[in-house]
């Protein structure tokens, strides 16, 4: 602790020293000079008078007894103002101190406050991060179930697709105009045809039969009269 002292030594001793210092004061001509006072003698007849003997053990000798009381008076009068003096210094001593003291706490108090403030931050910035960090890991989770959904889509389309022109091919819907005039017109027309001339081929086909019939007909039964015949001319 740093303490300022004077560079010279005060002696107390236990009779300050002293001197007569005279002034001047200011004459009032205005005011009438103070008279003397005179006391007022009382009368003979109360005055009382006082036998004092010599070498009395209880009459106090002034000159004598009053040096010790003074001497014990000054002692203790600057016994109580050296102490006085040195409460007032141990006050400024303390006071300084607690002064001290409390800059100390309130130096150490903005210390915390400020690691405070820091630990907050740091506590706040953790908690954004993880919260970035977690909307960044459900974007790239959204981000891949996209992809694998467009994925799947796109494969399923693209089955689809096949699948709808093939049904669309089958049910006629996507035929070239060459081949619905050839399968509207033309074919319909070609079947009649087909079906005109197989009816006159089965019509000449059976009409055939019915001549070749008939001749066979008509030859066995001239080969079975001629038989008949024969039996008969044999018989």
């Amino acid at each position: 602790m740093d303490i300022q002292t004077s560079p010279y030594k005060e002696i107390l001793t236990d009779k300050p020293p002293e001197r007569e210092q005279g002034i001047a004061t200011e004459f009032y001509l205005d005011r009438p000079p103070v008279p003397l006072f005179q006391p007022k003698m009382p009368s003979k007849d109360c005055c009382k008078s006082t036998q004092i003997y010599e070498g009395d053990h209880e009459l106090f000798n002034f000159d004598e007894e009053v040096e010790p009381m003074l001497n014990v008076l000054c002692s203790k009068t600057l016994e109580q103002a050296q102490m006085e003096v040195l409460e007032e210094t141990e006050l400024e001593i303390i006071k300084s101190q607690q002064k001290e003291y409390e800059e100390i706490v309130n130096a150490e108090l903005i210390i915390a406050q400020r690691y405070e403030a820091q630990d907050q931050r740091h506590k706040e910035e953790i908690m954004r991060r993880a919260v970035q960090d977690k909307a960044r890991k459900e974007e790239k989770k959204q981000a891949h179930m996209k992809m694998n959904a467009r994925q799947v889509t796109k494969n399923y389309l693209a089955g689809m697709h096949e699948e709808a022109m093939r049904e669309l091919s089958a049910m006629g819907v996507l035929v070239a105009p060459k081949t619905r005039h050839m399968e509207e017109q033309v074919m319909p027309w070609l079947l009649d045809r087909i079906c005109d001339f197989l009816k006159e081929d089965e019509a000449t086909i059976q009409g055939s039969s019915g001549v070749v019939d008939d001749g066979i007909t008509c030859a066995s039964n001239s080969h079975a009269a001629t038989i008949k015949a024969k039996y008969d001319a044999i018989k």
